[in-house]
């Protein structure tokens, strides 16, 4: 299990921001590259509730894929207890054996994938959220920093069995994600001169719940 701090930030921030972690012995882990999410959610909003009021055990459910590769997506549950989370990762040409879900057909732009009609038959796609996530980590590979900008959320509609995707809603902030294991303690100078440096404060951030937020 570990820990995911998040602090929204301007997003003009950047080239700064790899000029500090560069010169506090980080170094980009990944090439940068657009992450896609689809949430599940039921039609209660079981899950963005559970956020919103900070239940200590809770849940997101997503597929994801990275640079729009439609043939390389994964479903991925993603639990909250307390300040720790962990993820389960199923893929999605296993996802029948998994958990009998129904497969359909979703279509952006020219690519068509399937995706699942339901997950555990109650939880349906409803939003979807895109952006670009640079990745840093440090020298001993124990700190992983990501940043986010480019954000923008739509909401995913089921029609006549063709999900669509419709308006995109841009958001207009930057997200920096501090990611370490539980057993882990970051430098507090580190700490410290990144808040000061960029003027971060901690927040209970979900894109997934600003886009709920923004579109319903």
């Amino acid at each position: 299990m570990r820990y995911e701090r998040k602090y929204e930030t301007n997003y003009h921030i950047l080239n700064e921001l790899k000029i500090f972690l560069k010169s506090n012995s980080f170094e980009e882990h990944f090439p940068s590259r657009i992450v896609s999410s689809i949430y599940f959610d039921t039609n209660n909003f079981k899950n963005y509730l559970d956020a919103e009021s900070g239940n200590s055990d809770r849940a997101k459910i997503r597929a994801r894929f990275y640079d729009f590769n439609v043939h390389n997506i994964s479903i991925e549950i993603k639990r909250k207890k307390s300040e720790l989370g962990y993820k389960d990762y199923f893929n999605i040409k296993e996802i029948d054996k998994v958990s009998n879900m129904q497969p359909i057909f979703l279509k952006k732009s020219d690519a068509i994938f399937k995706l699942p009609k339901t997950i555990f038959s109650i939880y349906r796609p409803n939003i979807y959220v895109e952006y670009n996530r640079h990745y840093f980590i440090s020298s001993d590979g124990a700190l992983r920093i990501t940043f986010d900008n480019s954000i923008n959320f739509s909401r995913f509609t089921n029609i006549s069995n063709n999900f669509k995707i419709k308006k995109r809603f841009p958001y207009n902030s930057s997200v920096i994600e501090l990611k370490y294991d539980a057993n882990y303690l970051p430098s507090n100078k580190f700490l410290s001169n990144l808040f000061d440096r960029f003027n971060l404060t901690f927040s209970k951030f979900s894109k997934y719940c600003i886009a709920i937020n923004s579109i319903y």
